[in-house]
């Protein structure tokens, strides 16, 4: 028995050799952008998709005196179009390209982030460029926004015993 269990142990520890090769992180190159944007890359080319994130220092702990959810409604604020990309364009653009996206804001960040093939990235950097810039904040969709993270917050806070 101790045979068998010191053979199954061998084995196992000569295969975590290329596991733990294949789960090492490449580096992360950082720099600027002339216009203070911060930029990070890690590469693995292990598959030819990409991710693309954009995080902003902002998020619920910026919240004051009792205004809470701004946050979150400007998350979704984003999704609703620029002058060049009207609302729900964005979305349709990165599903038409085969990608995923979203959004999810914390405590102090709000983070927005697509997944595409690797050769599509400059796409998804374009329009992230756009609706930075050019955001277009009509009041009725604001309102509409506040709506949806009021029952987001019913559905996933305070529905939960």
């Amino acid at each position: 028995m101790t045979n068998h269990y010191l053979l199954i142990c061998s084995l196992l520890l000569s295969l975590m050799g290329p596991l733990q090769a294949a789960n090492q992180a490449e580096p992360v190159t950082e720099f600027s952008l002339d216009n203070g944007l911060k930029v990070l890359i890690r590469e693995d080319h292990r598959a030819p998709v990409a991710v693309s994130q954009v995080w902003y220092r902002v998020g619920g702990s910026y919240e004051y005196g009792g205004v809470t959810g701004g946050s979150h409604v400007l998350e979704h604020m984003m999704f609703q179009g620029t002058a060049k990309y009207g609302p729900g364009k964005f979305s349709e653009i990165i599903a038409a390209q085969g990608g995923r996206e979203n959004a999810f804001t914390g405590i102090d960040y709000t983070a927005y982030f697509q997944t595409l093939a690797s050769d599509r990235l400059e796409i998804a950097l374009e329009l992230e460029a756009d609706r930075m810039m050019n955001l277009q904040l009509q009041d009725e969709k604001f309102l509409k926004e506040i709506q949806v993270v009021m029952e987001e917050r019913r559905m996933r806070t305070e529905d939960r015993p």
